[in-house]
């Protein structure tokens, strides 16, 4: 069967060929899989898109990793409780708000590209601590790992200048790095196993593929003995996705700043359907800004007390939902195999609980180990 690809896809094909440059052709491969037609014909089309993408990207992390001698300065260890990001074209703002929400104290310019590496702060908020990476608006590729392993991005669109440009520029971006905002990741767990074959459940949820297109996609990428449950409606894109990792599913807050005609603003967002959003007037406005971090950021913080019933004076800053075992883990690894029991205290009261009960923002934890 043809796959019938329109021509932007063939363009962008010979731009994928002619990339020298690793992280540029990365960059040319996802855009190629953004075109790439998804019809049932060109299910194996999607899939050699998708082990080439998977390999590149594999050979980048491992390239960092081994930290050779050319200098990457995207090649940022996460630090603290958290990391964010700041993303925005050249002379929005950008050291302008890492100033305002870190310790940082990086030169404001008016001059475009002032920042030509990335930048660094530490905004401590609620007890905890946040690094605070703010990117240069030259858009690179070898940027993508380092907002790819954020927990969240702040995209600042300047209200001065064409809001649409400025939009249009920074989505296209993230769509080339794989990278997917305010969007809910499909249902899908995927598991690789050591015996047992595939097994698939749930695929009468696949809209676009059948159980065997989804196995022989598993044996494209090598894989032989895998679990995978799906438990809602899903297109066969989604399954690769899951499969190979190569979308990451991001939070992110659109800032707007340098607020001319609010009016404007507010259309625009209508337009675009945002729904995570602040527009920065007045320094009051950075500071609800914090309180929109700590609330997509969904951290919770719970105090440990010794066995003389004192409150340690900086909180356990732990991600929603997480268990006592979490909390021990974070503490002292070695102390799960030595844990007797936990106590917790909470609105007033007392209870004694094991390793996996769920913890609640402001818990005393008490822990008893042999």
């Amino acid at each position: 069967m043809p796959i019938n690809a329109p021509p932007e896809f063939y363009e962008i094909k010979k731009k994928v060929l002619e990339a020298k440059d690793p992280y540029e052709k990365l960059k040319w491969l996802n855009e190629l899989l953004k075109v790439a037609p998804k019809h049932k014909g060109a299910h194996n089309l999607l899939i050699q898109i998708k082990k080439a993408i998977k390999k590149l990207r594999e050979e980048l992390e491992e390239k960092e990793r081994k930290k050779g001698t050319t200098f990457n300065p995207y090649a940022i260890k996460k630090e603290g409780d958290a990391t964010i990001v700041i993303l925005g074209v050249e002379n929005s703002g950008k050291s302008w708000l890492l100033n305002r929400l870190t310790n940082a104290n990086v030169e404001e310019s008016d001059i475009p590209f002032t920042t030509d590496l990335p930048k660094i702060g530490a905004l401590h908020l609620n007890g905890a601590i946040i690094q605070t990476i703010e990117l240069p608006a030259f858009f690179e590729s070898r940027a993508y790992t380092l907002i790819r392993n954020a927990d969240l991005i702040l995209i600042l669109l300047d209200a001065s200048r064409d809001l649409e440009e400025q939009y249009q520029k920074i989505m296209k971006y993230l769509e080339q790095g794989g990278i997917e905002i305010n969007k809910r990741k499909p249902n899908i767990k995927f598991e690789r196993k050591y015996s047992g074959g595939i097994k698939i459940y749930g695929e009468q949820f696949i809209t676009d593929a059948s159980k065997e297109d989804v196995i022989k996609a598993l044996q494209e990428f090598g894989i032989y003995n895998a679990e995978i449950t799906i438990y809602e409606k899903v297109t066969f894109e989604d399954v690769l996705d899951a499969i190979d990792g190569s979308k990451a599913y991001k939070k992110a807050i659109f800032v707007f700043n340098k607020v001319k005609n609010e009016k404007e603003i507010e259309e625009f967002i209508k337009k675009h359907k945002i729904n995570k959003y602040i527009i920065i007037k007045d320094e009051k406005d950075v500071e609800k800004l914090k309180e929109k971090i700590w609330k997509e950021l969904e951290l919770i913080r719970v105090y440990t007390m010794d066995h003389l019933k004192k409150k340690a004076e900086r909180p356990l800053i732990l991600k929603k939902g997480s268990k006592v075992r979490d909390a021990v883990k974070k503490i002292n690894e070695k102390w799960l195999d030595l844990f007797v029991y936990a106590k917790i205290k909470r609105n007033g009261k007392i209870i004694r609980v094991g390793l996996d009960y769920e913890l609640q923002d402001g818990d005393l934890l008490e822990i008893k180990i042999k």
